[in-house]
């Protein structure tokens, strides 16, 4: 069935274009608004959609948005990769540099995703409705399972032009939702890090100079959390608390049930991370 008009959506999402049209219309107000604490401190803010207009979001994310490709560099919110496929390219590099967008998903409006729904085929009208059924308070909210996807896609562009600013120099690129990864041989100069934060600005993004550095071999060169220098590995603080954790367990014999599939979940973490190092060597 091709989707192209509001009755389309709401025969595939099993609903009456009356009801579908309380959503279009007044999605801004089917979300519950939360902060939960990040790890380099401030605050993360959620806007968690309805269970309905979830579900709507998830047929949307299914069904329109999965079947697009995305480009090769991107590695974030993609079936089958993870933290480790996104630091891969850049192990034993002689720099590595880590930039971050701030704000990711609020810095793409829904002027951008109705642009997005437009290139894809879709008509005016139908990609406004689209665009209302993804946003809150017209902005990509940080909660809704549309938000990875459009984001990824409307980043296309984006991957592109550091992909090729990359090639032209024969260094890696990769992005993991918003953190960027640029890694290479020889030096890199301060005139490239300004065109690589160039690039990010003129696609409608602001980098987080707090986070941006470059590292040498001489140094630690981390990729969203793995210490990449020779080989993939975790860093040495989360293998001593992992052992730690195991020795405590051991030692006692008591654990809660959460706490034993916590052991487990990084267990099975530190062995990936430690396959993915052999599988390069």
């Amino acid at each position: 069935m091709t989707l192209n008009s509001k009755v389309s959506l709401a025969k595939a999402l099993e609903m009456s274009e009356f009801e579908l049209s309380k959503y279009i219309f007044r999605a801004d107000y089917l979300y519950k608004r939360f902060s939960i604490p990040k790890k380099s401190g401030g605050h993360r803010h959620i806007s968690a959609p309805s269970r309905e207009l979830k579900r709507i979001q998830k047929w949307i994310a299914h069904n329109l948005l999965k079947p697009l490709p995305v480009h090769d560099a991107c590695t974030g919110y993609r079936v089958g990769m993870c933290i480790v496929d996104n630091a891969r390219p850049h192990v034993g590099k002689d720099f590595v540099l880590n930039a971050d967008i701030e704000d990711f998903f609020p810095s793409i409006t829904i002027d951008r995703v109705n642009e997005f729904f437009e290139s894809v085929g879709y008509d005016q009208k139908f990609a406004g409705y689209l665009s209302r059924l993804c946003t809150h308070d017209e902005l990509l909210p940080q909660g809704a399972p549309t938000s990875p996807d459009l984001a990824n896609l409307i980043c296309n562009k984006l991957d592109t032009l550091l992909s090729q600013f990359c090639a032209e120099r024969n260094w890696s690129y990769t992005r993991y939702c918003d953190d960027i990864t640029v890694s290479g041989e020889g030096q890199i100069t301060r005139a490239e890090i300004n065109t690589i934060c160039d690039i990010i600005t003129s696609e409608g993004f602001k980098v987080n100079d707090k986070k941006l550095r470059v590292a040498r071999k001489t140094s630690q060169q981390k990729v969203t959390g793995l210490v990449v220098n020779e080989r993939i590995n975790l860093p040495r603080r989360e293998r001593r608390r992992v052992r730690a954790m195991i020795h405590r367990q051991e030692t006692t014999g008591v654990a809660s049930q959460s706490t034993c599939s916590k052991i487990h979940g990084h267990i099975a973490f530190a062995r990936m991370v430690a396959s993915a190092s052999e599988t390069l060597e």
